[in-house]
């Protein structure tokens, strides 16, 4: 099928000093999927995710990006945001003193003549909004919000911009169970509007611990890391078999909260 592919990465290596965080990595996404990257601690999960962002611009890597067809090669973030790559770190970009309606539309304002329009800035946040949390208020400031609503808060913005690839970085991490079902909800309806989600950032006890909580996922998969390398277990071997705790972890939990719903 042509263009069934909204992003591709080919090739991308990525070296700081004395490390190499990526090494000839392949990447691709379907379009309107939700697309869910999961490894260990130091993987290079976010690192490849900055190099799409363009927080580390083209000549700073090795590869190529081709995002709708069109290969990219991406200076800073502005560019990748023109393209509609949208990224939610996990360190959230907002600024606390600022309003909601505020934060959504800063950097790209909605102008009249040389003066910013508050009043169709305020419209246009509460339609955003509609569609994510109807009863969040615009007008409140930042920091009066919960990391929840305030992640909530970044994801308007990128709709906003027109988003067609939303990255998420980590966007659990800090998040309690409601604010983490509600995000999953979310990035299903995007799914539903035609909007790609990249989910990355799952770290070995992060995925164990949505099943298990987080701290026993944790002693689970460094008992299991110890054991290996008592029993002498290949360092291959063991990514094998770690990657297939942590998928089988991931489809249980999925399992767990469908019947639950």
């Amino acid at each position: 099928m042509a263009n069934e592919y909204i992003l591709e990465m080919h090739g991308i290596t990525k070296e700081f000093p004395g490390v190499r965080a990526l090494d000839n990595v392949d990447f691709k996404v379907k379009r309107g999927e939700i697309h869910c990257l999961v490894g260990e601690n130091g993987s290079g999960k976010s690192t490849l995710m900055k190099i799409l962002s363009g927080f580390y611009p083209y000549g700073e890597y090795e590869g190529t990006i081709v995002f709708e067809g069109k290969e990219q090669r991406f200076k800073n973030v502005h560019d990748s945001q023109n393209v509609g790559i949208s990224t939610i770190y996990q360190e959230l970009a907002v600024i606390p003193e600022l309003t909601v309606y505020e934060n959504i539309f800063l950097g790209h304002e909605i102008k009249k003549g040389r003066f910013i329009d508050w009043n169709e800035t305020i419209v246009k946040a509460k339609e955003i909004l509609k569609t994510l949390r109807p009863d969040l208020d615009p007008s409140v400031k930042v920091k009066d919000l919960g990391v929840g609503l305030q992640q909530i808060v970044e994801i308007a913005k990128a709709l906003s911009k027109n988003v067609k690839l939303l990255i998420l970085d980590e966007p659990t991490s800090s998040l309690n169970e409601d604010d983490s079902e509600n995000l999953l909800r979310i990035i299903r309806e995007l799914k539903q509007r035609g909007i790609t989600s990249y989910v990355g950032g799952v770290s070995a006890a992060g995925g164990v611990g949505k099943v298990m909580n987080s701290l026993i996922g944790a002693l689970v998969m460094a008992s299991l890391i110890n054991g290996m390398n008592l029993l002498g277990v290949g360092i291959s071997l063991q990514y094998i078999i770690r990657g297939g705790v942590l998928i089988a972890a991931v489809v249980f939990d999925i399992k767990t909260r469908s019947k639950v719903r």
